[in-house]
């Protein structure tokens, strides 16, 4: 089996681990059902199902800004038609960081633990039996994943019951920027790999610790629940709902906790801002032509959003349906 990194996968890591990131207090406090959750869910994308498109408007040209999840679901990857519309009609195509083979190779060597140090070197042991436990639990070997950062290795925990997919079948913001290559189109990206990864090596050994304990705690705790986090995610994304999805986001957000407050500001807040500002002087330029971005859906919604702050900026953007 061979493991499939791509990370513009940050954004989903952002999801769990701004859930796993709650007190004790929170932990315990009741919470609707995850059944419930996913009932609700499934009920507004039946309502729903308005594809996270919006149309920018005030630029040389007209441009679209489309929310992304980097899963190779099914329901996912089949793209609704305004989609499909808006992708037709632009003659470049941007995601977070660029998709390609090579670009996703070269990220492997970025990834490893200093001095040829293993996760067991660098974790509490009885952190490390708890991973290596979920591994084999799963048929999964260690093996070459040890190598990897802390929080490189929890943000592929959550993925565990996905790398089947993930062996056969691409993510949506790959497959995006791979057919826009195939089709002739430009390709391009928002953001470096090195700014990308910077957001999780800017955390200390220590944080990311916490980071996997939490992201272990978390599984544990959705697993004796009976919910599936990544169906509740992938629901969340297919109601189109914005409210649904900043939600998710925010479920276990704690504002008094000062590491809580340090990942929404680095992988989401300060992100926003910067592929925000980078939209825009894109689309201002003179040679600009139609484009479609594609980001994660979590840098979209609410007021520090990609959509107000573009808007803020003096774009118009209409949410297409």
């Amino acid at each position: 089996m061979r493991f499939n990194f791509h990370f513009s996968l940050a954004i989903l890591a952002g999801f769990f681990w701004l859930a796993g990131c709650k007190n004790d207090a929170q932990a315990e406090a009741k919470t609707a059902s995850p059944v419930s959750k996913i009932q609700a869910a499934k009920k507004q994308v039946a309502k729903t199902g308005a594809p996270l498109l919006w149309k920018i408007e005030g630029g040389k040209q007209t441009a679209y800004v489309f929310g992304t999840i980097h899963l190779p679901d099914d329901r996912v990857t089949k793209l609704h038609p305004q989609v499909e519309k808006a992708f037709a009609a632009s003659k470049e195509v941007q995601t977070e960081i660029p998709m390609d083979l090579a670009t996703q190779m070269g990220m492997v060597q970025k990834l490893f633990l200093p001095d040829n140090k293993t996760l067991k070197d660098v974790v509490p042991a009885e952190l490390f039996s708890r991973v290596e436990t979920l591994f084999k639990a799963k048929g999964l070997p260690m093996a070459g994943l040890d190598r990897f950062k802390i929080w490189a290795v929890a943000a592929q925990l959550v993925l565990l019951d996905k790398i089947m997919e993930f062996a056969s079948k691409k993510p949506l913001d790959t497959q995006l920027y791979e057919r826009a290559g195939k089709e002739g189109k430009t390709q391009g990206a928002l953001e470096t790999v090195d700014e990308q990864l910077a957001v999780f090596d800017s955390l200390t050994m220590d944080e990311q610790v916490r980071m996997l304990k939490q992201t272990l705690d978390l599984m544990d705790e959705k697993k004796k629940e009976g919910s599936d986090p990544l169906e509740e995610l992938v629901l969340a994304y297919l109601s189109g709902d914005l409210k649904v999805i900043e939600a998710a986001m925010n479920d276990s957000y704690d504002p008094e906790s000062t590491l809580d407050k340090k990942i929404m500001k680095r992988l989401i807040l300060d992100r926003n801002k910067t592929m925000a500002e980078r939209i825009a002087k894109r689309v201002r330029k003179k040679d600009a032509k139609p484009i479609f971005f594609a980001v994660g859906a979590g840098h979209l919604v609410g007021d520090k959003g990609v959509v107000t702050l573009l808007q803020k900026a003096g774009f118009k953007l209409t949410r297409m349906k």
